[in-house]
C-alpha cells in the first residue's frame, strides 16, 4: 500500500469521513478507498448510460461501506468520542463513549450521518469522533500484516482483546457448560456452510468477504436476513472473519 494511503492510528475521524478512511483497515485486503476514487473519477470516454451505472454503483458501495463501518463499532474496533447532548455537557470537549452503545439492536438506536449524531436508549450524542483500536483489529484478523496498512506500525504479535482504558469493561454472565451431544455451536454450523460454499461460483463472483458473509447468512437463515447485519450469532462482520479463517485453513498434505 502506498504511504499516501496509510492510516494514522492517532488520528480521529468524524462519522462523515471515518467510514471511508478506515474501510481498508477493518476489512483488510480489498482497497475500498481506491475503488471509491475510481468510481468517483470515472472514464473520459464513458457514455451517459455508463456514467449513470457508475454513479449508481458508487452510491451502493458507499451505503454498503457505511453499514459495514457501523457493524464493527460495537465489537470494539474503535475508541469513540463525543458530547452527550445536555445542558451539563453540550459545550465540553469530546469525551469517551462506550462503543457498545452503537449496537443497532438497542432501543431507539438512530444514526444521523448529516448531523454526526447517535440517539440511543433515550440519550443523544453529537460531535462523534473515531480512532481505531488496532489491538482488537489485529486480533480479529490474525495473520494479516497490518504494517503495510498503518503508519509507523511494527506489526506486533496479536494479543488478547484488551480492556481498553477509554472503554467501559462489560463482563458477560457465566453460563453452565452444556452436556455433550447437544445442538452444534453457531460457529460450527456457519463454518460448515462456508466450507461447502468456498471455491464455488456463488462466493467467487462476490467482490469481497462482506458480501460473501451476507450470502452465507442468507443461505442459512433465509433471504429476509440479507440486511440483518447485527443478527445474533450471524453478524456480517463475524461471518466475514470466519470466511477468512476457513480460507486460511491448512490444506492436508496429499498422500
Amino acid at each position: 500500500m502506498s504511504d499516501n494511503w496509510k492510516i494514522d492510528l492517532m488520528r480521529r475521524e468524524k462519522l462523515e469521513t471515518a467510514w471511508e478512511y478506515y474501510s481498508d483497515l477493518i476489512v483488510p485486503g480489498h482497497n475500498y478507498r481506491d475503488e471509491l476514487r475510481k468510481l468517483r473519477q470515472g472514464e473520459r470516454s464513458e457514455t451517459p448510460e455508463e456514467t449513470k451505472k457508475r454513479i449508481k454503483l458508487l452510491h451502493q458501495r458507499e451505503d454498503s461501506l457505511k453499514r459495514q463501518f457501523l457493524s464493527f463499532i460495537p465489537d470494539g474496533f474503535f475508541y469513540v468520542f463525543g458530547c452527550e447532548l445536555s445542558s451539563a455537557t453540550a459545550t465540553h470537549d469530546p469525551t469517551p463513549i462506550n462503543h457498545t452503545l452503537f449496537d443497532q439492536n438497542l432501543s431507539g438506536s438512530k444514526i444521523t450521518w448529516e448531523q454526526n449524531s447517535l440517539e440511543v436508549l433515550g440519550r443523544t450524542f453529537i460531535g462523534l469522533e473515531f480512532r481505531p483500536n488496532i489491538e482488537v483489529i489485529q486480533d480479529a484478523w490474525s495473520g494479516h500484516d497490518f504494517s503495510q496498512d498503518v503508519e509507523g506500525l511494527q506489526n506486533p504479535e496479536p494479543r488478547q482483546l484488551p480492556s481498553a482504558v477509554e472503554e467501559v469493561e462489560l463482563k458477560e454472565p457465566t453460563t453452565p457448560k452444556k452436556k455433550k451431544g447437544g445442538r452444534p455451536k453457531t460457529q460450527d454450523v456457519v463454518k460448515a456452510k462456508i466450507r461447502e460454499m468456498i471455491g464455488t461460483q456463488v462466493l467467487d463472483k462476490l467482490p469481497n468477504r462482506w458480501d460473501q458473509a451476507i450470502e452465507v447468512r442468507v443461505r442459512l437463515k433465509g433471504e429476509e436476513t440479507r440486511d440483518h447485519h447485527g443478527m445474533a450469532g450471524y453478524k456480517t462482520d463475524v461471518i466475514a472473519r470466519w470466511i477468512g479463517e476457513v480460507a486460511n485453513e491448512e490444506t492436508p498434505p496429499s498422500e
